[in-house]
């Protein structure tokens, strides 16, 4: 696999795994993805990249749940509590279900942080969030990182046909324009 930036990534391997911890903190499934993938490539280690992210995304929900609980005092600026307003429907799972409903929002991409937020700006005991957060976080990474080691393993089987879909994807957009230049805008023409 030839690449710029794996390239330097074998040379400077703390670099990867840091990026591999702090990331995490801020975006997590298309890092965690890329994480298991390069691990299944031997670029990382599989085992140090599992950890990191694990407790990258830790440190980072508590982080979110502690902005939630910052949000909820009486200096917050109005617009911030009218967009938090906008969760009030997770307001009944996250005090009935909390386990439960963190571990949903963990696969719902985009969805997790605003979560947390919400239960920290409902005053979900610390003790509370923290169960649910740790074995949502486990069976998340775990998946996550295991679905881009898989693929990094089939990419080795799949990685000789992709010259083909890169010359079927030019031919594709060769025939593309044909089409359109000589059908699509004839009948443009004709309308104008």
């Amino acid at each position: 696999m030839n690449s710029f930036l794996l390239h330097y990534l074998i040379w400077w391997k703390p670099v990867g795994y840091l990026i591999v911890f702090f990331g995490m903190m801020l975006e997590g499934d298309i890092l965690l993805f890329t994480a298991g993938f390069l691990s299944q490539q031997h670029f990382l280690n599989t085992f140090y990249s599992l950890t990191l992210a694990f407790f990258g995304a830790l440190i980072g929900d508590f982080i979110w749940y502690w902005l939630g609980r910052k949000l909820n005092g009486d200096k917050t600026p109005p617009f911030i509590k009218k967009w938090l307003g906008h969760l009030e429907l997770l307001d009944n799972h996250l005090r009935d279900r909390p386990r439960r409903t963190i571990f949903i929002s963990k696969f719902a991409y985009g969805f997790n942080h605003l979560t947390l937020m919400r239960a920290g700006t409902l005053g979900i005991r610390l003790a509370d969030y923290i169960k649910a957060n740790i074995w949502a976080t486990i069976v998340w990474v775990l998946t996550v990182a295991g679905l881009g080691y898989l693929s990094g393993a089939s990419f080795e089987s799949v990685k000789r046909y992709l010259r083909f879909a890169e010359i079927a994807l030019l031919m594709g957009l060769i025939l593309f324009f044909l089409i359109w230049n000589f059908v699509v805008a004839k009948q443009f023409q004709k309308r104008l």
